[in-house]
């Protein structure tokens, strides 16, 4: 279940891997698993949009580097529908021009699970398409969708550990949201 190293082995095969680039400062770096939480309606969907919109076209959100180009960024809205998210992001002088890197995915109420658990279900879906899009980032808001029992330890545990496996085996940054009690 584990592989073990001397910790100069580690420093030194770390040594040898292509350096993480930063996505937002030393906040978020590519290839990795980064969670944002806080309480409802505080603005990590706001906030996490305009990240995603600033990865994918590569512009930097101050005060954070990014030393990226364009990514392509697949963000699973789990919070609003289509006409909320208009609403939200239409600005005065017309709609907010998204990158073309940015592409939005939500629920198909249509969709069947056909008896698989619906989480499980979901993170097969997501990792469909991440797939599909060749998405480098990819942003899950907000994980309650994913799961009722997140509020019980062991449940969180096992589904962030089933996002990590996804991140790994696709090679891949994911940023996932989440509510805390």
């Amino acid at each position: 279940a584990f592989v073990k190293r001397p910790a100069a082995d580690w420093m030194r095969l770390a040594g040898e891997k292509p350096p993480q680039r930063k996505l937002l400062g030393d906040l978020i770096s590519e290839n990795e698993l980064a969670v944002v939480f806080s309480m409802t309606n505080i603005g990590k969907t706001a906030l996490m949009v305009q990240v995603a919109n600033c990865i994918a076209s590569g512009t930097v959100l101050e005060p954070f580097d990014n030393e990226c180009g364009p990514q392509r960024v697949l963000y699973f809205d789990f919070e609003l529908n289509d006409r909320q998210f208009a609403r939200r992001y239409a600005g005065e002088d017309g709609d907010f021009v998204f990158s073309d890197n940015f592409i939005r995915a939500q629920v198909n109420a249509a969709g069947r699970c056909d008896g698989m658990d619906y989480g499980e279900f979901m993170l097969v879906c997501i990792e469909r398409e991440i797939v599909s899009c060749r998405a480098k980032v990819a942003v899950v808001d907000n994980i309650s969708f994913l799961s009722n029992e997140l509020d019980k330890g062991r449940s969180a545990g096992n589904l962030i550990k089933r996002l990590k496996e996804i991140k790994e085996r696709l090679g891949i940054t994911m940023i996932v949201l989440a509510h805390t009690p």
